[in-house]
């Protein structure tokens, strides 16, 4: 919409927490137009849905074979069944995905298959995602985020992924480094740049999260993934992981 206002993005949050769920979604659209003509603008929209976890209490998680993450979270030599994870029902706008976990425990682990879908008309790239991870009572409230200091409390991306946190339930040199090992662990295809410019289309990937042996009894911690989309003429990307020239990137850094 260049020359009719400034840009607008979507952006989505999905909270996943040890025993409970909350998520929140808005839409963010300006508009500034000025014209003797009827306009009618399409709806920037986004959906993430996903799929029935896995998780390594089953014979059929990945073996080590697969590499990391699944192998820092290997399935026990003797399969337990202790946790559960289940997808909440949806429904519209869809604008957050609920994966309820309960009874974890350090070395538990799951995997989500994860769509990003477009249901409108109107083209988007994914424009950026972080991970937030908040620490709660157990009942879910006082809740405040994990951040750096320790360094590895923050999303950090390579070209195939994001990631908060130290993958691996132990430390190094366990028991030492405990008290500066990040709780949990969340890996998240990094879907920056990619594009979704025809309705009922879809990127893929998934969402991995694992228990740490520094996870405390009687707490919640919600871990949210945050997303952002922006339509494809305003975005900073020309592709998946392509910057336009001269771009620097968005940040969701005021999301907290």
């Amino acid at each position: 919409m260049k020359g009719l206002g400034r840009q607008a993005s979507f952006l989505a949050i999905v909270a996943v927490m040890a025993t409970a769920v909350v998520g929140s979604a808005y839409t963010l659209w300006y508009q500034d137009l000025s014209t003797t003509q009827n306009i009618t603008t399409a709806t920037l929209d986004a959906r993430l849905t996903c799929a029935p976890p896995t998780d390594n209490e089953s014979s059929q998680w990945p073996d080590a074979g697969w590499g990391p993450p699944f192998s820092a979270y290997p399935v026990a030599s003797i399969l337990k069944d202790v946790a559960s994870v289940s997808v909440a029902p949806q429904s519209a706008p869809y604008h957050q995905v609920e994966v309820l976990v309960s009874n974890a425990y350090p070395g538990y682990a799951f995997d989500c298959e994860v769509h990003i879908s477009n249901p409108t008309n109107l083209p988007w790239h994914l424009e950026d995602e972080k991970f937030l991870v908040l620490q709660c009572d157990q009942a879910g409230n006082n809740c405040v985020p994990l951040q750096p200091p320790p360094a590895a409390w923050t999303t950090t991306c390579t070209t195939y992924s994001c990631q908060w946190g130290n993958q691996g339930i132990n430390p190094p040199n366990y028991p030492q480094g405990l008290d500066t090992w990040s709780p949990v662990y969340a890996l998240a295809t990094n879907w920056k740049g990619c594009q979704v410019h025809l309705e009922d289309n879809f990127v893929g990937g998934s969402i991995f999260v694992g228990i740490n042996q520094s996870a405390k009894q009687n707490i919640q911690y919600k871990i949210v993934f945050q997303y952002q989309v922006n339509q494809w003429n305003e975005s900073s990307w020309n592709g998946c992981g392509q910057l336009k020239p001269g771009a620097t990137g968005p940040t969701l850094s005021q999301l907290h």
